[in-house]
């Protein structure tokens, strides 16, 4: 993804080898991004909207899927769900149908500071939280909404990339996944532990 010419490159996943530097162009700023089977939703921050995409072809399926968004900041998918996180003024967790777009609930998790990246895992929805408070990471039913752990993890440093991987897929003793963000901080979320790593 190229924020600064607003498209979204394909590139081999084994060597790095370019498939289409502007796999999707024509895009208002965008932001994070997140595959569904065949399809692939892009945060358009610069248009509050999300676009649904072809991820064999880049086709757009639906440039204008979700709108009407408050600074949308990222994006996840579980099953039909499809969440996104508003950032101010709203600071808001939407739900919308990821078949449809139709609108679940607008503010399906709301009174939040500054939510940034989402992850699923199950049934929990992971938020990084990068307001001047509390940069952390919360823990929230994904169903309902309903907190289960709003600061699960604490006392981080402008987070904004976030994965969960279950523990079973790492190998021991001491091999971590982790996601490189935007900015200085990586997170890695795992079931039964987390590593934070300054970016060098």
């Amino acid at each position: 993804m190229n924020n600064g010419n607003n498209t979204i490159g394909k590139y081999n996943a084994t060597t790095g080898a370019t498939i289409n530097a502007s796999f999707i162009s024509g895009l208002n700023s965008p932001f994070f991004l997140t595959v569904s089977g065949s399809d692939l939703f892009v945060v358009n921050n610069g248009s509050n909207r999300i676009g649904k995409y072809d991820a064999a072809t880049g086709a757009a399926i639906n440039a204008s899927f979700i709108t009407g968004l408050s600074n949308p900041f990222s994006v996840a998918v579980s099953g039909s769900d499809l969440f996104v996180s508003n950032n101010q003024p709203t600071n808001t967790i939407g739900k919308f149908n990821a078949i449809t777009g139709a609108t679940i609930n607008a503010s399906f998790i709301s009174g939040l500071d500054h939510p940034a990246a989402l992850a699923v895992s199950g049934s929990n929805l992971f938020v990084v939280f990068n307001g001047a408070f509390p940069n952390s990471i919360g823990e929230y039913d994904a169903s309902t909404g309903a907190v289960v752990n709003a600061t699960l993890v604490s006392g981080l440093n402008n987070p904004l990339g976030l994965v969960v991987v279950s523990s079973a897929a790492i190998p021991e003793p001491s091999t971590y996944a982790v996601l490189v963000g935007f900015c200085a901080l990586s997170v890695a979320l795992l079931r039964r532990r987390w590593v934070q790593r300054e970016r060098t």
